[in-house]
């Protein structure tokens, strides 16, 4: 008996192994979302498949396919076009080899903290593409709402620069420390910052992945449209601004607005350069994290450098010039003339320097 029931019981325990097995295998593919064969949905850029499982990278030109679901899942989404041997040390987004047989599914399974430096050239290039696709009026809606967060941190600024301070240049220094709420508030609620977009409607030429014709045409209606919005959420503010400002801080506005008109071209133009590069390079850092902290710390080291250092940031001035001129003798030609036109165009030429050495570093080759 002892003989004829040994194997009968290893059989068991091998048939009952095998169930356990199977049936752990089916629980854990169920936990992932099953998609349409040959897509890859709302995976984040964050979200690595195993060394261990075979991969397939996914051609560079599905980033737009993937811009219009750029947030999709509150993740930015990249493709990379890097070996698959090299994608999991990256953090890219890859597909295991059988995603395409019917019924397959993608698996998540592990987050990365900060994506590589390529990998946020080519989320900065599907940004580019998601917004070339956005229609008129929610470019409208971004770009205002833009235009009234980053007037916020420059109202939140004026106030606290405004109060008198025993030390010298402390009040510079805080109002500095407190204006980066603005931007912090954009990136976070996904609005659009027209000094944002000259980076990412410029990367797609860059990176190839759009026809030169539709990337212009991008372009031509990116900015038009978000640096009108900007501008009429910022005059809104500042109109508002002008009857709630203290004696103090209107003080200190009407001398900040002389001052930023009262620049030669040259000057007022250098300033812009370097204002957005850090304005760029504060945007990119946050792409990089997905942590809210993260992404604070990002955004708040670059432009408190900026607005303690002095530079111009145009759509700032959109604020800042007109709730000056309640308080000064400041005219509108002062405005467009004496800041606007070169601060904008030092910060086009800012965006495109930081895109420009970006992707020479980090994707040329």
């Amino acid at each position: 008996m002892i003989a004829i029931s040994a194997p009968l019981s290893l059989r068991s325990c091998a048939r009952l192994l095998s169930t356990v097995v199977q049936r752990s295998r089916q629980s854990t593919l169920h936990q992932f979302t099953s998609y349409p064969q040959g897509q890859l949905r709302g995976v984040s850029h964050s979200h690595r498949i195993p060394a261990s499982w075979p991969k397939r990278t996914i051609p560079s030109q599905s980033i737009l396919g993937l811009s219009h679901r750029y947030y999709a899942d509150m993740h930015d989404t990249t493709t990379s076009t890097a070996p698959a041997s090299d994608q999991h040390d990256q953090g890219s987004l890859v597909e295991p080899a059988f995603s395409h047989r019917p019924g397959a599914v993608a698996a998540p399974v592990s987050t990365a903290t900060m994506l590589q430096p390529d990998a946020v050239v080519l989320n900065i290039a599907a940004k580019g593409a998601y917004l070339g696709r956005l229609s008129v009026s929610q470019l409208l809606v971004g770009g205002w709402l833009a235009g009234v967060f980053l007037s916020f941190g420059c109202s939140l600024m004026v106030q606290v620069a405004g109060i008198p301070f025993t030390v010298a240049g402390l009040h510079l220094f805080l109002g500095a420390l407190v204006f980066p709420v603005g931007l912090t508030l954009i990136t976070w609620h996904g609005a659009d910052l027209l000094t944002g977009c000259f980076m990412y409607q410029f990367m797609p030429f860059l990176t190839g992945n759009i026809s030169p014709q539709e990337t212009l045409r991008s372009l031509i209606k990116v900015w038009l449209v978000v640096g009108v919005a900007n501008l009429a959420g910022c005059l809104m503010l500042a109109g508002i601004g002008g009857a709630l400002t203290s004696p103090a801080a209107a003080s200190f506005a009407a001398t900040l607005a002389v001052k930023k008109t009262s620049l030669s071209f040259g000057a007022c133009f250098v300033k812009a350069v370097g204002a957005n590069f850090l304005v760029c390079t504060a945007m990119a850092g946050a792409m990089a994290t997905q942590t809210p902290g993260g992404k604070l710390l990002c955004i708040w080291l670059p432009i408190a450098t900026f607005v303690a250092m002095g530079l111009e940031h145009s759509i700032a001035n959109m604020f800042l010039i007109p709730l000056g001129m309640h308080f000064s003798d400041v005219t509108v030609y002062d405005f467009i003339v004496g800041n606007l036109i070169p601060a904008t165009l030092g910060n086009i030429v800012g965006a495109w320097s930081f895109a420009a050495a970006m992707w020479f570093r980090h994707r040329r080759h």
